[in-house]
């Protein structure tokens, strides 16, 4: 007695590979999604950082030596002060 025969097993095959694929895309479609986000995150943090410094850049060449001013802005970005 057989367990399966051939005239299942073909239908079977064919199903679960239908099913792999599926779910394969479904996993890389859900990957591309959360990459796609995660590198607008990080383009829209190092736009942000890049205002910070030239802004404060800017300031600094205006001449504002306010240590207060310069401070917040070290704060704010971690843009490091120092090599004033």
């Amino acid at each position: 007695m057989k367990w399966l025969s051939a005239k299942y097993a073909y239908p079977l095959v064919i199903i679960s590979v239908l099913v792999s694929i599926v779910l394969q895309i479904a996993w890389l479609r859900q990957l591309f999604t959360e990459q796609r986000s995660h590198i607008r995150e990080q383009i829209e943090q190092i736009v942000n950082n890049s205002a910070k410094e030239v802004s404060y850049e800017s300031a600094r060449y205006l001449g504002l030596k306010d240590t207060l001013y310069r401070r917040f802005y070290c704060h704010l970005s971690g843009y490091s002060c120092d090599k004033d």
